[in-house]
């Protein structure tokens, strides 16, 4: 490393040299010597403008990468080495700086993969040694940040989970007269009642016109079917038929002990009616 006299020598013959001939190639010494004097403004203007004249230079390049590098400008820094490995070539300046400005970054795998190959050549080079220490030291940070999130994040999952089934448990519970009257005013509900599994119906929310008796024994016989048919190829207990007709669609829903039929005009919402009855069933007791 150059003493402080050294290195205003230097700037001072850098200097003279550009100052006579300005499309010198000289801006990339003289820029890093600012560099390493912590001029880091005139620093990237001098070697801005001599990039202007040379933007194919790849040492240039390289030394705007260090400077950039030094502000702590880290993605200009590593936009700046692709740049010098461009039109200069990958060497082991550019992989050891590449390796400093990932580990800034925080893409600690990568510059650790790059260590390890400089390494492999050099295994008595201090300075990486030194960087692969402090990468360890990164990755094992990272990894109790990680661990500490996820235990924040299934803390206060928890926390939530807790607070609705409180909220849930302290909620109102509706009866079927009221969860009838709630769903009825859905827009495109013709008719909705509960019926029992023998096609008696239980409680309605009907028009005069609706013949209650056949639609109650048609809805009851079709989730009998559509049960006892899916049941025997073993998917399961069906919670929900839903058939679409030219005029109407009618909704089956096993309750527990009772259907919940709802017959809606064919452009019905089904989407928005679907929230709504996920709502309504959440709150009430059990039938």
């Amino acid at each position: 490393m150059l003493n402080q006299a050294a290195l205003d020598e230097r700037i001072t013959k850098c200097r003279g040299i550009l100052d006579e001939n300005p499309d010198s190639q000289i801006f990339a010494a003289l820029a890093d010597a600012y560099r390493k004097n912590e001029e880091l403004d005139k620093a990237f203007r001098v070697c801005r403008q001599g990039l202007r004249v040379h933007p194919e230079y790849g040492a240039g390049h390289l030394i705007m990468a260090k400077i950039n590098f030094d502000r702590k400008m880290y993605d200009w820094a590593e936009s700046e080495l692709m740049e010098a490995v461009k039109y200069g070539g990958r060497t082991r300046a550019t992989d050891m700086l590449n390796a400093r400005i990932k580990t800034k970054q925080g893409k600690l795998d990568e510059a650790k993969a790059l260590v390890n190959e400089l390494l492999s050549t050099d295994p008595q080079n201090e300075e990486l040694s030194e960087l692969l220490g402090k990468i360890e030291r990164g990755r094992l940070e990272q990894k109790k940040k990680e661990m500490e999130s996820r235990r924040l994040f299934e803390s206060r999952a928890l926390e939530e989970d807790k607070d609705l089934l409180n909220k849930q448990k302290t909620q109102r519970k509706l009866d079927s007269t009221e969860a009838l009257n709630n769903i009825a005013n859905f827009p495109g509900m013709n008719a909705c009642f509960f019926t029992n599994h023998n096609g008696m119906m239980v409680e309605a929310d009907l028009p005069e016109y609706f013949d209650q008796d056949s639609y109650a024994a048609l809805s009851t016989e079709i989730y009998r079917f559509a049960n006892e048919n899916v049941g025997s190829v073993r998917f399961g207990r069906v919670k929900q038929v839903l058939i679409e007709l030219e005029s109407e669609k009618i909704w089956m829903i096993h309750t527990g002990n009772q259907i919940l039929v709802l017959v809606m005009s064919e452009n019905v919402n089904l989407g928005s009616l679907k929230l709504k009855l996920s709502n309504i069933l959440a709150q009430m007791a059990e039938i």
